[in-house]
């Protein structure tokens, strides 16, 4: 079986009982953690209407709510959230840890590690903290401190399945995939006992180890314990497609979508099953109902031209790269695949000047990264 390792954030913030919280209705905004996330947000978004709320109440409300969007990989949403509750109460660890996650997700790995330093630093025993760092710093190549921020998330928590799974990250990462499979194992030893924090990890880490069916069975388990969560379904969905079920892969992420219509996450993932099926028609219906959620998605513009220009549509192709073009103009992929259009509709001086403008690009991109190579050694080197 084939193993796979990939850094990721395995570990969500635990959300704050309403017993704690005085008389307020919290409802499912302090609920556990395999409410639907559409619950959390919209009961989260109504709290915040109560102008009776104190800084620190308001505060947990929107860590709640940025946890929300971070599980729907909405990771501006969640930023956003994070940050207002960090404002709030500067002194509070977990809004740094929520927010670095996001930050990770986005790919922004330098403020992720920044903002999870924070977070120990406010909370030196911040098992989530160490546990997002390490992933972080495994994507900034620093695999020491990675490896051992594992080993001190373990420390503080044993019986940690996360812990465990971040250990095995890290040997993968140095290709000891003996040490890896064997922290998978002290994983898979742990019995859990619940969806999200518990049987979503144990189907990663069979995932990882390339054992997809028993996968699928702990996602099953997570599914019967919770039967609304569109999260669920959309995991299921991708472990489907990876073993060649992509009838399956679209019922489920049909599933997550019924529960949650604006699960952007899920109807992104279902215009990629199409996609890779040929049936461009329904992709681009479902990247465009994306993007009616959120027009300002460069990924989905790109998604979505690719799929017109694989159906010949090379005008509604040329348009979309068009538009990923003015949200990041720097896209040298984008002038290429716009270039390309251009020239299967024999447009050739637009094709050219896509092409070179997508070369001038990448040599920009490559003297930058050539200068900051060099002023970040230049001076290594030792006193004598």
């Amino acid at each position: 079986m084939r193993a796979t390792f990939a850094a990721v954030s395995i570990v969500a913030l635990l959300q704050f009982s309403a017993s704690a919280q005085g008389n307020l209705d919290w409802k499912s905004c302090s609920s556990d953690d395999d409410t639907s996330e559409a619950r959390v947000i919209a009961d989260c978004t109504e709290l915040l209407k109560n102008e009776n709320l104190s800084d620190d109440d308001r505060a947990k409300v929107y860590l709640n709510r940025a946890e929300a969007d971070w599980r729907q990989t909405e990771y501006d949403a969640a930023i956003y959230d994070a940050t207002r509750s960090i404002v709030l109460k500067r002194n509070f660890s977990d809004p740094y840890n929520q927010r670095g996650a996001a930050y990770e997700g986005k790919g922004d790995y330098k403020s992720a590690i920044a903002d999870e330093t924070r977070a120990i630093e406010l909370d030196p025993n911040s098992f989530k903290a160490y546990l997002n760092r390490s992933g972080a710093r495994l994507h900034e190549q620093d695999w020491a401190g990675a490896m051992a921020d594992a080993n001190k998330a373990l420390e503080i928590d044993p019986r940690s399945i996360p812990g465990h799974l971040a250990v095995a990250d890290a040997f993968g990462f140095k290709h000891d995939l003996a040490s890896a499979f064997a922290e998978m194992d002290k994983a898979l030893a742990i019995v859990p006992t619940q969806g999200f924090q518990g049987y979503r990890l144990q189907a990663l880490a069979l995932e990882r180890k390339g054992d997809y069916r028993r996968a699928i069975d702990a996602v099953n388990r997570w599914i019967e314990l919770s039967p609304d969560c569109a999260q669920a379904y959309d995991w299921r969905a991708r472990v489907d497609e990876i073993i060649g079920n992509a009838d399956r892969a679209i019922e489920d992420l049909n599933k997550a979508v019924e529960i949650e219509p604006n699960f952007r996450g899920a109807i992104i993932h279902r215009g990629g099953v199409y996609s890779r099926k040929q049936a461009f028609d329904q992709a681009i219906a479902n990247y465009s109902l994306a993007l009616e959620i959120r027009p300002d998605d460069p990924l989905v513009y790109r998604n979505r031209g690719l799929n017109y220009f694989y159906k010949n549509d090379f005008d509604h192709a040329i348009a979309d790269f068009t538009k990923l073009i003015e949200l990041n103009p720097k896209d040298a992929e984008a002038y290429r695949e716009r270039s390309a259009a251009h020239a299967r509709k024999r447009e050739n001086e637009a094709a050219l000047a896509d092409y070179n403008q997508a070369v001038e690009i990448t040599r920009q991109v490559v003297e930058e990264d050539k200068k900051a190579f060099l002023s970040a050694h230049v001076n290594d080197q030792r006193p004598r």
